[in-house]
């Protein structure tokens, strides 16, 4: 019997990543976002998420925009922290530049998935932008 190295394991884990890349493709417009907007006449977090209700000083309309603020803030830290996901898995890559090809088309699958999401985050701040106050 023949014995499986460790560099043959990790391919066929990278292997598996690249199938999962390929059947499930998402669309920012087509699947996510849809033609919506964001209804500024609700709040955009849930208040056990906001804690906006642990404010009783705060009115309804005051509890309804700061949880439109938390809502904005909230993907603009996701698309940051995205970007540092993408730029340390492009550094991993490079140790199969010339190596593993499955590895590294692996690696710039996931690193397309993660500028996918920043675009993403970015979009959803422009809409939220576009009806908040600068």
């Amino acid at each position: 019997m023949a014995q499986v190295s460790t560099n043959e394991i990790e391919t066929e884990r990278y292997a598996k990543c690249i199938e999962a890349s390929k059947r499930i493709r998402w669309d920012i417009d087509g699947d996510v976002i849809r033609g919506r907007q964001f209804d500024f006449d609700k709040k955009f977090l849930p208040d056990g998420l906001s804690k906006v209700d642990e404010l009783p000083f705060l009115t309804d309309g005051e509890k309804k925009f700061l949880s439109q603020v938390q809502g904005r803030t909230y993907a603009n830290m996701f698309g940051l922290v995205e970007r540092f996901i993408c730029a340390k898995v492009l550094e991993v890559s490079h140790e199969h530049f010339l190596g593993d090809q499955v590895a590294l088309e692996a690696l710039v699958r996931f690193s397309d998935e993660e500028l996918k999401h920043q675009e993403l985050f970015r979009r959803l701040d422009n809409m939220a932008a576009a009806q908040m106050p600068a």
